[in-house]
């Protein structure tokens, strides 16, 4: 005798699409990296750009940075090539090695451009005045907890010396003998 196996399968198919990206991407900070450690921004330094997420990388190019990620006050980035422009893989981080003719000081704020866009064309919405290059710290003397106590040694060496001198008394002047008159005595 034959026998038959009958199976019945149930296919679920869930034909929705994800919610098209409508939101606007951000550019939340700016590092600095001193590369020649010379603690001003020049050429070779480098700025990152860390944005809220993958961006077009070709709508920021060495030839129109300037104008798509402005800075306030104005100042450039310098003679670039594409070279000086890189993206990290998540092409969320644009680092920009800054070129010959750069004017950045730090402290300028960057808003980028609405033409400034992410993977799936929305503008840059960047509240103004965006966030600021960092600024270059002034170098200068910190105070430290042991310059204090020396300080303080040294006004305490000065008080005793003054005190010395005022509170001792004076030493008379040995008298002078003449010589003339004086007979020395022989033994």
């Amino acid at each position: 005798a034959e026998s038959t196996i009958t199976k019945s399968f149930t296919f679920v198919v869930d034909l929705t699409l994800p919610a098209a990206d409508t939101t606007g991407p951000t550019l939340n900070s700016i590092t600095w990296t001193d590369v020649d450690a010379s603690n001003t921004i020049n050429t070779d330094d480098t700025l990152r750009f860390n944005f809220s997420e993958a961006m077009d990388t070709d709508t920021i190019t060495a030839a129109n940075i300037d104008a798509r990620l402005p800075t306030s006050p104005s100042h450039t980035y310098g003679e670039l090539t594409a070279a000086d422009l890189s993206w990290n893989t998540a092409k969320t981080q644009l680092t920009v090695t800054l070129g010959a003719g750069e004017t950045i000081v730090g402290g300028e704020t960057v808003n980028p451009a609405s033409t400034v866009t992410d993977e799936a064309g929305n503008a840059d919405a960047t509240t103004a005045p965006g966030p600021a290059i960092p600024e270059v710290e002034e170098e200068g003397f910190v105070l430290e907890w042991w310059h204090s106590l020396l300080i303080a040694l040294g006004a305490l060496i000065v008080i005793a010396g003054i005190i010395l001198i005022l509170v001792l008394p004076k030493k008379a002047p040995t008298p002078e003998v003449p010589e003339e008159g004086y007979e020395e005595e022989e033994f």
